[in-house]
């Protein structure tokens, strides 16, 4: 699965005058981590809702979590 947004556009366009970002903790750890601290960023660890992603994300790590557990019982 790729990213929503191209990183060197969004870097280029945020230090702009004028220009802010807020986004809320569906769009991912890789994603909070890399925009957390960037000045014109509003990023907290809170969900306001779930994309279809977010909610692809989140069964296919159920599924990971259920297949290592039942590795563990072999």
């Amino acid at each position: 699965m790729g990213t929503v947004m191209d990183d060197r556009a969004f870097r280029k366009w945020i230090v702009q005058e004028g220009n802010f970002a807020i986004f809320d903790y569906s769009a991912g750890e890789a994603l909070y981590l890399a925009y957390k601290d960037l000045d014109r960023i509003i990023f907290p660890r809170i969900v306001a809702g779930h994309t279809v992603e977010t909610r692809r994300r989140l069964g296919e790590r159920v599924v990971q979590n259920i297949q290592a557990y039942l590795a563990s019982l072999q």
